[in-house]
């Protein structure tokens, strides 16, 4: 599929879940039994709208939204949980935890009732290794435009608008943002909790974003 394709198929999906009500699920594990918790590093996609809505997967900027949510974190445990935050050397141990958390996050995103998924192993090999009973895992994903090429794009825009007298307006968004949240019991196997968040025109790469999620993810549940 050529990058052009991608684009409007990741803003379709967008366009139709910024209108979506975001629901969590949650097990018969209560929030107030969540005492301590190990977080791990967050897997990222971050990508960029280069000119001519080229969209390219970016290496750097994933691993820099991977590393300011865990600032966030950090800067937030005056609220949350968090006794430990599991950092690993790049080996294949981190590669097979990655690789887990996508998948949990697949299996859970698709589904009502998540709570007979057992957790992978590396996962839970950690989560005993720390002596922590639950473990949060997170996902980051969206897109920033490069710098400069959003005003030809509204211009392409709005031209189309004028020759289909505005019955087509393809509107060129300036940046998403999207967080989902895991939380894993380890002593009853199961994941006990999940939400995810989206957000449009807001910078995937910006801290009060990544608050802002954060305040929403575990609202009416660790607070």
């Amino acid at each position: 599929m050529s990058p052009r394709l991608i684009l409007i198929y990741c803003l379709l999906l967008i366009s139709a879940s910024s209108c979506a009500k975001k629901s969590f699920l949650s097990s018969k594990v209560q929030p107030w039994e969540i005492k301590e918790m190990m977080v791990f590093e967050p897997v990222s996609d971050i990508y960029i709208i280069n000119r001519g809505n080229k969209m390219e997967y970016s290496d750097s900027l994933s691993y820099i939204s991977g590393q300011l949510w865990l600032n966030v974190v950090n800067q937030n445990r005056n609220r949350l949980p968090v006794n430990m935050i599991n950092i690993l050397e790049e080996n294949f141990t981190k590669v097979q935890i990655q690789e887990e958390t996508k998948y949990l996050f697949k299996e859970v995103s698709g589904m009502k009732k998540f709570h007979s998924i057992p957790l992978p192993p590396s996962i839970k090999a950690h989560l005993e290794l720390s002596g922590n009973r639950f473990g949060m895992l997170t996902a980051t994903s969206g897109f920033t435009r490069k710098k400069g090429n959003l005003t030809g794009q509204m211009l392409k825009s709005i031209g189309i608008g004028i020759v289909t007298f505005g019955m087509v307006m393809i509107i060129p968004y300036t940046a998403q943002s999207n967080v989902s949240v895991l939380i894993l019991d380890n002593e009853r196997d199961e994941v006990v909790y999940y939400k995810a968040s989206n957000m449009l025109e807001n910078q995937p790469l910006k801290e009060l974003t990544l608050n802002r999620h954060l305040d929403y993810l575990y609202k009416n549940y660790l607070w």
